[in-house]
C-alpha cells in the first residue's frame, strides 16, 4: 500500500479497510428470495452516525454511509466490496459499524418508505481494549420488527455482535 516500514511519532495511521463479503438470508414467507441492500454507517456510542468518514477509494469524496450492490432474488449474496473508513482518533474508541439490511424492489416509491428488516454491528474496539482484529468476522444478524424500527434505538449494543462473542458469552455463562 506504499506505507513506510517505520511509523514516526506524529504519524496518524488510522485507516480501516472493510470488505463486505457475503450474507445469508432466508425468504421467510415470500415465494422468491429478497433483493438485499446493505447500508454501513459508522456510529458513536449513542448510535449517532459520524459523518464523512467513509470513502470508496483514493481521491474519492468522503461519504456518510455505504450502500452495497443489490443482487436480484439472491438469498446468499456475495458482495466482496471494499471501502475505507477513517474515524477521527478521539471518536474511534466509542465507535461501531452498524449494518442495516433492506429489501429493495423496482418500485422507487415503495423503496423510499422501506425500513430495515435486519441489523448487525461490530465495535471498533474490543472489550479487552484492543482494536478490532484484521480477520474475517462472522457478524450475527438480528431480525427487526420493521413496524417498530427506530434509527435511534441502540439496544442492539447490549447484544453480542459476532459468532465468536456469542460463543465466548456462552462459555462464561456455563462456568458460573
Amino acid at each position: 500500500m506504499g506505507f513506510p516500514e517505520v511509523i514516526l511519532p506524529g504519524d496518524v495511521r488510522n485507516d480501516l479497510y472493510l470488505t463486505l463479503i457475503s450474507g445469508e438470508f432466508n425468504k421467510g414467507s415470500k415465494s422468491t428470495d429478497k433483493n438485499v441492500e446493505v447500508t454501513v454507517k459508522v456510529c458513536n456510542e449513542f448510535g449517532i452516525p459520524i459523518p464523512g468518514v467513509i470513502t470508496l477509494g483514493g481521491g474519492a469524496l468522503l461519504i456518510d454511509e455505504y450502500h452495497s450492490v443489490i443482487y436480484y432474488h439472491e438469498d446468499k449474496p456475495r458482495w466482496c466490496e471494499t471501502f475505507k473508513i477513517a474515524v477521527p482518533i478521539e471518536e474511534f474508541k466509542q465507535a461501531h459499524l452498524k449494518f442495516t439490511f433492506k429489501h429493495r424492489s423496482s418500485n422507487e416509491a415503495k423503496d423510499k418508505s422501506e425500513k430495515p428488516f435486519a441489523l448487525s454491528y461490530v465495535k471498533l474496539m474490543q472489550r479487552n481494549g484492543t482494536t478490532l482484529q484484521d480477520i474475517q468476522h462472522e457478524l450475527l444478524v438480528y431480525k427487526l420488527d420493521q413496524k417498530k424500527y427506530e434509527e435511534t434505538d441502540i439496544s442492539y449494543l447490549k447484544l453480542p455482535s459476532t459468532r465468536g462473542e456469542l460463543i465466548e458469552l456462552n462459555i462464561e455463562k456455563n462456568q458460573h
